[in-house]
Order: structure tokens, then C-alpha cells, then sequence
């Protein structure tokens, strides 16, 4: 698996637990120390299903997990609440900044 790819997406998952806690969205660039900007450079790139601006925090890291790309071999994923207008409740997406996957947008969200 490579480190870092390109932070674009164009298509959205078909996958309903993609950027949950077993099924986190890659996003790499941790070699680079590029993994936090790699991380918001992908969450400015959704949007809500009717096209809504959503806004983003990062709420915690959590869930260590093995990666050859971590301090001792070992890595966390950041846990970002996302919210836009409209939503009932707020959603969590669970990202890996170790690892690089092709992205894709998640279930119930759109492409800016």
C-alpha cells in the first residue's frame, strides 16, 4: 500500500461502514508529516446529500491499530463530528492518516 496519493474523490462508497471505526478512510501522508492537511484537505472536498456546506471538528484519536508507517508500529484514527444544515444528528468519520487508500465520498454524502 502506498503512502500518499492524490486528495481527490470521484465517486462516492457504495459501502455503508465506509469511514466508520472498521472501515476508516485512508488518507495518508503521515511519511510526508502531511497527515492532518491530508485529513481536512479530504473533509473540504464533501458535502452534505443536497449539496450543504458541512462544517468539521476533530473530536478525538482513538482505536490504535498495526501500521509500518507509525511510532513502534503502531497508529490511531482521528474521529471528526460533521455537521451541516438540515441534519438531524451530527456524523462521525473515523480517518487514517497512516495508510492511503483511492478515496471515495462517504454514504449520504455528496462531492463540493
Amino acid at each position: 500500500m502506498q503512502d500518499n496519493g492524490p486528495i481527490e474523490i470521484t465517486k462516492i462508497s457504495e459501502d455503508a461502514t465506509y469511514g466508520s471505526e472498521k472501515n476508516p478512510i485512508l488518507v495518508g501522508g503521515v511519511a510526508d508529516s502531511k497527515g492532518p492537511q491530508n485529513e481536512r484537505a479530504y473533509l473540504d472536498l464533501l458535502a452534505g446529500p443536497e449539496g450543504q456546506k458541512i462544517t468539521y471538528d476533530r473530536v478525538k484519536s482513538c482505536c490504535s491499530f498495526s501500521t509500518e508507517r507509525g511510532f513502534m508500529g503502531k497508529g490511531l484514527l482521528d474521529v471528526y463530528k460533521i455537521t451541516y444544515q438540515g441534519q438531524k444528528e451530527p456524523i462521525y468519520l473515523y480517518i487514517n492518516m497512516y495508510d492511503y487508500q483511492t478515496l471515495y465520498a462517504p454514504v449520504g454524502f455528496t462531492i463540493r
